[in-house]
């Protein structure tokens, strides 16, 4: 569905609260599915969609939506729209007798996205965002495999833990690098300060070089599409690859201490031309080419997702604030 994200005339406005449907036939959840997808299917203003899964009624037991299942549209004696659910799959696997439930917030959030999240799992498998790193490989094979056991300093770690082999990629800024994954470790056994730790898994041989790290991995957390309190911000990268499209992680200037929250929107736009036609200068105006989704933000930078892209966006582009008419 590409319909244009953002229509907010009537978002921000607290006095109205009705919400203005636009299809009423029911919908089939399908595999890579998303919240904006459904909300977009039933609503003519999908930025409301919030509105309407909190317009259902509380259940003792959490229903998940998954592929296959029926979603309604039903109304309340008030008038106020709510989702229902027949549970299709259930029904199928089962061959039980048609169940229809209402679902509440907590529920959504357990079972589809708000985007899809494929491509940033991708990214996180792969790469790491982080300060430097110290070398950290005291003694080892110059080419480590699967199997094979590394001497390292490490602090905060226990037998047992399982760790992270990194390699530097890219300097982002001061003091912010890019590093790939090369492997994962686990801890076999404490040597003085130090510590044997063995090579489960490897994407290449690790080296000398890579630097061994305990990760503090993170799930992406539920959240809905958002208008920013800035008014811009850059992207800094595209995360290894010269330009970046619709589905690829980059990584924002702007965080935490510069009021960037979890959800905003932002919009990369070309900036307006001037031209000279009949000695006259005359200007083109902007034209909105990506649109970038913030899902995971740290107190000076941010991690976007291109939900949306009509060319290939590089490093330094700017990103603004939607405007309405966009």
């Amino acid at each position: 569905m590409k319909k244009t994200l953002l229509t907010l005339s009537i978002l921000f406005s607290s006095s109205i609260f009705a919400l203005e449907i636009e299809n009423k036939e029911d919908y089939l959840v399908k595999k890579g599915d998303t919240l904006w997808d459904i909300s977009d299917h039933f609503l003519k203003d999908p930025w409301e969609w919030k509105k309407l899964w909190e317009n259902n009624p509380q259940i003792e037991n959490p229903h998940l939506i998954y592929p296959d299942d029926l979603i309604k549209l039903s109304f309340d004696d008030k008038g106020q729209p709510f989702i229902e659910i027949e549970k299709q799959a259930v029904k199928k696997a089962f061959n039980l007798n048609k169940e229809k439930v209402a679902i509440k917030q907590s529920d959504v959030n357990d079972s589809l996205p708000s985007v899809n999240i494929e491509k940033i799992k991708e990214f996180e498998s792969n790469f790491l965002v982080s300060e430097e790193r110290e070398e950290n490989i005291l003694e080892g094979n110059l080419l480590n495999q699967k199997g094979d056991v590394l001497l390292v300093y490490l602090e905060d770690v226990e037998i047992g833990d399982k760790l992270t082999a990194i390699k530097p990629e890219k300097k982002l800024r001061d003091n912010l690098f890019l590093y790939k994954k090369t492997g994962e470790l686990k801890v076999i056994k404490k040597s003085g300060d130090l510590f044997m730790v063995e090579v489960t898994k490897m994407s290449e041989a690790i080296n000398l070089k890579n630097i061994i790290v305990k990760e503090d991995k993170k799930e992406v957390s539920a959240f809905y599409p958002t208008l920013p309190t800035i008014k811009e911000t850059k992207i800094i990268s595209t995360m290894g690859s010269i330009n970046a499209y619709e589905g690829d992680v980059v990584l924002l200037e702007s965080g935490k201490v510069q009021g960037v929250k979890l959800g905003n929107l932002f919009h990369a736009s070309d900036q307006s031309k001037s031209y000279k036609v009949n000695g006259k200068k005359v200007f083109s105006g902007s034209v909105k080419k990506a649109t970038v989704l913030v899902y995971r933000v740290e107190n000076n930078y941010s991690f976007g997702v291109i939900v949306e892209s009509k060319e290939l966006i590089k490093e330094n582009q700017k990103l603004e604030k939607p405007r309405i008419e966009d």
